[in-house]
């Protein structure tokens, strides 16, 4: 074992739980700019859409997705309190920004089409929200790099199909890649190009990520540092809830409410870190009903997250709390309750 630093495997099991607080340890400060709170206790509080500041004026300009086919948003748009739908794909390589809009996607068969802002492009959803003309098909949002986002006092319903609740039961090659997902989910893993990936990937730090509410779909993942969630609800999810990639580092979670995962028999994440992430702050959530609550790197190649603090969460019917191998020095894992 290395003499620079000793790996520690973090496992809470929470129906058997012994939790007492241990000493914090120091940690380089992650500042949280917060206007508000978030939902710290309550699992019945959601955030609606609701008005919300965003560049320009309040009313819509070039908001006008053609009938059908991909609406490419080359010039500057804004759509304000329209209800739109779309047979295609919205690629903006300009500006779009969504108040008070809700945007549905009318597709045919899963993974039909994505909103997708490209690089060097900006994307504002406030008080809007996303999602299909079923509950049977699936989108994508996708924030590639150099992109300015911001995504506040929203939600999204129905992101992502990339899951393989279909192969349950199944045999041959479906049941040995159900297989696989079951345990850890390898093939779903892998980061894929932009356009390829599944449900919500961003790539971009954002403006602001806030009081936003998503249900049933497959995983969120940030390959951007320098993240604050806050305030969020993450239920009905397939794979991951929230999940940092490696390489993104400095984030805090804070003040957000995870919950209901879609099975309770299967690898299904809350909140999730991919090897190899540092500094983060993950305080104040609320995890109910879940399998994996959170977890940090414990995935091949098991290289070790590092100075992470994790407080002040409240786990609730979950099979497994904070689980994760954390390198030292610099992390600590410190009031956490169950219930």
């Amino acid at each position: 074992m290395s003499t620079n630093k000793v790996s520690i495997f973090v496992f809470f099991v929470m129906t058997a739980l012994l939790l007492q607080p241990m000493a914090s340890a120091a940690v380089p400060a992650i500042v949280v700019s917060r206007e508000a709170p978030g939902p710290e206790s309550g699992l019945m509080s959601l955030p609606a859409p609701s008005s919300s500041a965003a560049p320009g004026s309040f009313f819509s300009t070039n908001c006008n997705p053609p009938a059908s086919g991909d609406w490419a948003v080359s010039a500057p748009a804004q759509c304000v309190g329209e209800t739109l739908t779309v047979k295609g794909n919205v690629i903006v390589t300009s500006k779009l920004e969504l108040i008070d809009t809700t945007l549905i996607f009318n597709v045919s068969a899963s993974g039909g089409y994505n909103l997708s802002a490209q690089t060097g492009s900006s994307l504002y959803i406030n008080g809007s929200t996303l999602k299909t003309n079923t509950n049977d098909t699936f989108f994508s949002l996708l924030v590639g790099t150099g992109v300015t986002f911001s995504m506040n006092n929203s939600m999204v319903i129905g992101a992502g199909w990339k899951d393989l609740e279909s192969l349950r039961g199944l045999g041959g090659a479906a049941l040995q890649e159900y297989n696989n997902y079951f345990y850890m989910g390898a093939g779903f893993t892998v980061d894929l190009s932009f356009t390829q990936n599944d449900a919500i990937e961003i790539r971009s730090t954002p403006l602001k990520f806030k009081n936003n509410r998503f249900t049933n779909y497959t995983h969120i993942r940030f390959f951007s540092s320098n993240n604050i969630v806050d305030g969020n609800i993450f239920e009905e999810m397939k794979h991951e809830g929230l999940a940092f990639m490696t390489g993104s580092n400095n984030n805090v979670v804070t003040h957000n409410i995870f919950r209901n995962s879609t099975r309770m028999d299967r690898e299904i994440f809350g909140l999730r870190f991919y090897t190899g992430c540092q500094y983060a702050d993950i305080s104040n959530n609320t995890f109910f009903q879940l399998v994996n609550s959170a977890m940090g790197a414990n995935i091949p190649p098991w290289t070790s997250v590092e100075h992470f603090d994790v407080h002040h969460n409240t786990y609730t019917k979950v099979m497994f709390g904070f689980a994760a191998n954390i390198g030292t020095p610099g992390s600590t894992t410190r009031h956490m309750t169950r219930s």
